[in-house]
């Protein structure tokens, strides 16, 4: 069975066959774990599909998260990753429990087409994560990311 994961799921947990949903706390979801805490608890290269609307800014540490999206991706998989618009400040800092809001270029670290991750990125790709098909698009006051986990 193809598996999907939908990341920080709280209420709004993804519904049918091959859904994970995991949130710090128990909306009810599969998993109850804190996604600051790496490794997240999924083997390598398990999900066709890693869904987080309205999580990432929550978190610490980015990098890491990004990385672990990426490392329980399946090559070719697909993330859809909604975040708050660092266009538009006042909306980003509205919620208290916001920690950082996003630039159009964000994810271009992973992207082995941009060039950032030869210089700047290492830190970040760690040598190992790497996307393609990555697609940015501003939703409201949000920007979308949409991105393949790239073929070793």
């Amino acid at each position: 069975m193809n598996k999907r994961l939908c990341l920080g799921s709280g209420n709004a947990a993804e519904k049918g066959d091959g859904w994970v949903n995991i949130d710090v706390e128990d909306f009810g979801n599969n998993i109850v774990h804190d996604l600051d805490a790496m490794p997240w608890p999924f083997p390598d290269n398990t999900f066709i599909e890693v869904k987080a609307v309205d999580v990432l800014e929550h978190l610490n540490n980015i990098v890491p998260a990004i990385n672990e999206i990426i490392r329980i991706l399946k090559p070719g998989g697909k993330a859809f990753v909604q975040v708050p618009n660092g266009k538009y400040p006042e909306y980003v800092w509205t919620d208290p429990e916001h920690k950082r809001g996003f630039g159009e270029r964000a994810f271009e670290y992973w992207d082995k087409t941009k060039g950032l991750c030869k210089h700047f990125g290492k830190s970040h790709n760690k040598g190992k994560y790497f996307i393609t098909n990555l697609k940015v698009r501003p939703l409201n006051l949000n920007l979308v990311f949409t991105f393949e986990k790239a073929q070793p």
